[in-house]
């Protein structure tokens, strides 16, 4: 399929089709690779997920969460924001907010208040603070230090690796707490030894941590 070909049957399709068409781009196909390089194709991802149908905006999301799409922010933003929208729909936004906020500090912000408001569910808010970890807005550091701490093991979690991603010395003594936190299921656990020596690594290669 060409180019043109995509673009035509994304403007014609049934709802369905064009969920199809979206999945298509993330094929490992030489055909979706040239989809993925195609600055009219990523304009038209965009366009797909405002056009509101349910099917189609989480395959976008999906996409978006994988490809670049310059000027996406805006949208996914609105996403993350709407507390009345299905929770799944919500942590795919945050998720592709994530990659597609970089350098966006409005991005961080909304991310953030989603994150730290009691009042959101548990899963949006262990989404929105994965993405605060690939943006990487030092800004945010001292709120995710406090969540750390939060009584919910899964809120301590998502914010000790959040944390990692944006200051890997600042997160070891959370990442050491986290090794023997009995509330975190033991698979969950055995991960975290990986993350600490991860960030042992970073902080010895920036040269924030001597040897």
């Amino acid at each position: 399929m060409t180019i043109r070909e995509w673009l035509e049957m994304s403007r014609s399709a049934r709802a369905f089709e064009k969920a199809r068409l979206l999945r298509m781009i993330l094929d490992s196909t030489k055909e979706a690779a040239r989809l993925r390089r195609s600055r009219r194709v990523r304009q038209r991802v965009r366009e797909l997920l405002e056009e509101g149908d349910g099917r189609v905006v989480r395959a976008a999301l999906i996409v978006l969460g994988r490809v670049r799409v310059p000027d996406s922010s805006n949208a996914l933003i609105q996403i993350v924001r709407g507390r009345n929208m299905d929770r799944r729909v919500r942590c795919l936004a945050a998720r592709a907010l994530g990659l597609q906020g970089q350098d966006n500090e409005e991005a961080a912000r909304v991310l953030l208040a989603v994150a730290e408001s009691e009042k959101e569910p548990v899963g949006v808010r262990e989404f929105a603070l994965r993405a605060l970890g690939e943006i990487g807005s030092t800004t945010t550091v001292p709120a995710l230090e406090a969540m750390a701490a939060h009584p919910n093991w899964r809120i301590r979690w998502a914010a000790t690796q959040a944390l990692a991603s944006v200051s890997a010395t600042l997160s070891l003594p959370h990442l050491q707490r986290a090794e023997k936190d009995s509330a975190i299921p033991p698979e969950i656990r055995k991960r975290v030894r990986a993350w600490r020596s991860r960030s042992l690594r970073i902080g010895i290669g920036t040269g924030e941590i001597q040897k």
